[in-house]
């Protein structure tokens, strides 16, 4: 029995499971042909779409509207079957989802693969009909919107065309009424009022020209509607339409122009003469009064003497009024401008009336010497303001130089006048230690001296000259004379501080011994020296040294005198074996002595003369250097692209005159190098003559430039 029921359970179950298998291949089956039909049927929607999509770009709106007609019934047809697509697609998802293992591989993946590709067929399609029916819809309204525009641009072409013809007759009609092209009848004002003249003229033309400003409304409005039709594309405005309204539009413009522009053109020729006459005369008074006042202030800046504060004032005014000479070359230039306009209107006016009219030439005249006389003026002030800010900044800069000397040498007594210590016994008896401080004491009255005579000598040629403006006198010879009165009284005091030291110098050694160092030092004194260079500071470096040598010998003097007093109180002593030796060594001591005593001071009597005509002359060459040199550099046109050729001929004008100025500077600079290249005492003096030569030949070469300028 047991054998018999397992038999009946296998045949049972491989029966169950022939009949599973027969269900899931039926199953599949209708999957399959559900998928099959689907796709069948949107394969065939696909076609229509494609054809309704492919069809030709056409402007006719009926055709345009018959295919969005069968677009939208395969869009419709979609959409009735999206109900029947979802529902396969989701048996067949569920069949896959229950009955896929029963399936072998390869049928379950033909399964999957049909229905993605219905999936992805569908969505394409959906998509596809919408984006057609899309474009189409925007094709149809674009090409409702063409047909619109295109009907509105032939009305509106049409119109704009009327309007150029009406404004071309008109321009034609108020062409041959105003005359255009006929002469401006000048003559027929008189010019003897400049504000009454060509007034007939003015009003005739004024009118014209409101009548041609009043159509330029017009005419705006009709080149905005034309260019509009110009800027609409060729299928709304055909090119040869365009081109005919361009054609039109450009002879409109151009003869409204041209008659506009010489109607203006004549309107200005009528008014000219009396605008720019106004202008000038205005400008010329405004002018005027500028170049008085100057005037005056450049007299009031140039009178007088004043003080060292007054004049740096006076500089910096005359700072700011050389700034504002410079400044109103530009009006000058805006003036002279103004009246060749005139000039050339008042020409212009009498080649229309024939070359003769008093009034125009009573003008011409009164602009020309108007012209003339503000040139003149302003050149002059210009040369008056020039050399005074020379004379301004001279002599305050050899002020501030005699200054800051009288300020040193102020310092260095008030210094010494403080230091008593100079002028007192110190109480040392040591030889050595009192001629060290003997002749430090000595070397600084040489070098002041130099100072003091430097200082006395600037203070002279600050007052003495005679030029205006100029210093008060008093300020400047009280200051140089109390430093004179001190330094006298600190070199008395040195001098005889001095004797002291030498007393007892002569003192600490014995008679003998002081014969034999006095000697001695004569031998190595240099009384003779050989000529210094031809220059202010070599000569005020020999000065100071002729002067230690003066200190020097005045510091000695004493010494020489006491052992005069010690060897005649020797030789009137009992020791008498000595006295023919001491006594031929005195005499010789003290010719020696006095001898270059003698030395020293003709010496210092050349050196001193020597060094202000040697100043005088470095100054003189330095002066004409610079004044040659900036000159030419204002003469070379090069690198003044924007200069005049009136600027220029001022400055040449300018340059002139300064030469027959320095043309006496020159003189007295050759003199003092001839003068000067004679002096013994003057070393290489061919450099002085080379010098002159240099100078002149440059001075030379300036006035030869000018000329030829």
């Amino acid at each position: 029995l047991i054998g018999v029921g397992v038999l009946d359970i296998f045949y049972f179950c491989g029966s169950l499971l022939h009949h599973l298998s027969q269900v899931v291949q039926l199953q599949k089956s209708e999957c399959s042909q559900k998928l099959e039909d689907l796709n069948v049927w949107l394969a065939g929607a696909a076609g229509v779409l494609t054809c309704q999509r492919a069809g030709p770009e056409s402007g006719d709106v009926d055709a345009l509207q018959d295919r969005q007609k069968k677009l939208k019934d395969v869009q419709r047809d979609l959409q009735s079957k999206a109900e029947a697509v979802a529902q396969a697609i989701r048996s067949v998802e569920e069949f896959l989802a229950e009955k896929g293992e029963s399936l072998s591989p390869e049928e379950k993946k033909n399964l999957q693969m049909a229905l993605r590709r219905l999936k992805e067929q569908y969505t394409t399609l959906t998509d596809s009909a919408n984006t057609s029916l899309s474009e189409l819809d925007m094709a149809i309204s674009t090409t409702v919107q063409q047909n619109t525009q295109r009907a509105k641009a032939v009305k509106e072409l049409q119109e704009t065309q009327n309007q150029i013809d009406s404004l071309l007759n008109s321009l034609s009609s108020f062409n041959q009424a105003l005359g255009v092209g006929a002469p401006l009848d000048v003559q027929d004002s008189p010019f003897s009022q400049p504000e009454g003249a060509v007034v007939p003229h003015t009003e005739k033309l004024q009118s014209a020209l409101q009548r041609l400003q009043a159509q330029q409304a017009q005419l705006l409005q009709v080149t905005q509607s034309a260019r509009s039709l110009l800027d609409q594309p060729d299928s709304t405005v055909p090119p040869e339409e365009k081109q005919r309204l361009r054609f039109s539009l450009d002879q409109l413009q151009a003869q409204h122009q041209d008659q506009l522009q010489i109607c203006q053109e004549r309107l200005r020729k009528s008014e000219t003469l009396k605008d720019e006459l106004t202008k000038f005369l205005q400008e010329h008074r405004t002018l005027g009064s500028w170049l008085e006042q100057s005037e005056q202030e450049l007299r009031s800046l140039g009178e007088g003497e004043t003080d060292a504060q007054g004049l740096k004032n006076r500089q910096e005014e005359h700072r700011k009024l050389g700034e504002d000479v410079i400044c109103h070359k530009a009006d000058l230039r805006f003036v002279s401008i103004s009246g060749q306009k005139v000039l050339d209107s008042v020409q212009g006016a009498l080649e229309q009336v024939g070359g003769s009219d008093p009034s125009l030439e009573s003008i011409k005249q009164l602009v020309s010497d108007k012209l003339q006389d503000a040139n003149l003026r302003y050149t002059t002030l210009h040369t008056k303001s020039t050399e005074l800010g020379g004379r301004l900044s001279g002599l305050l800069e050899r002020y501030q130089q005699y200054q800051d000397e009288v300020v040193s040498l102020h310092s260095w007594l008030s210094t010494h006048e403080q230091n008593q210590s100079i002028t007192k016994s110190t109480g040392d008896t040591d030889p050595q230690n009192l001629q060290n401080a003997l002749r430090q004491v000595q070397d600084k009255l040489a070098e002041r001296s130099v100072q003091l005579e430097k200082v006395k000598r600037a203070g002279r040629d600050l007052v003495s000259t005679d030029e205006s403006p100029s210093l008060k006198a008093i300020d400047i010879l009280c200051a140089a004379d109390g430093l004179e009165k001190r330094f006298g009284s600190l070199s008395a005091s040195v001098s005889e501080r001095a004797e002291q030291l030498q007393t007892a110098v002569a003192q600490s050694v014995s008679v003998q011994e002081g014969l034999k160092g006095l000697l001695s030092w004569l031998d190595k004194l240099v009384l003779n020296p050989r000529p210094v260079k031809p220059t202010a500071q070599a000569i005020q470096d020999a000065l100071t040294q002729n002067q230690k040598l003066r200190q020097e010998l005045l510091s000695r003097q004493g010494s020489v005198e006491a052992t005069r007093d010690s060897v005649s109180k020797l030789l009137q002593s009992s020791d008498a074996s000595t006295a023919p030796g001491l006594h031929g060594s005195l005499d010789e001591l003290t010719q020696r002595y006095a001898a270059a005593q003698a030395s020293q001071a003709e010496r210092e009597a050349e050196l001193k003369g020597l060094l202000p005509r040697l100043e005088s002359y470095e100054r003189l060459g330095t002066d004409l250097q610079v004044f040659t040199q900036s000159r030419l550099k204002a003469l070379s046109p090069v690198g003044q692209p924007d200069r005049s050729m009136d600027d220029y001929r001022q400055t040449i004008e300018e340059v002139k005159s300064e030469l027959n100025q320095e043309a006496g500077q020159l003189k007295s600079f050759c003199s003092l190098g001839i003068e000067l290249s004679q002096s013994k005492a003057l070393s290489d003096t061919q450099s002085l003559l080379d010098h002159v030569k240099d100078v002149t030949d440059e001075f030379t070469k300036l006035e030869e430039n000018v000329n030829e300028r």
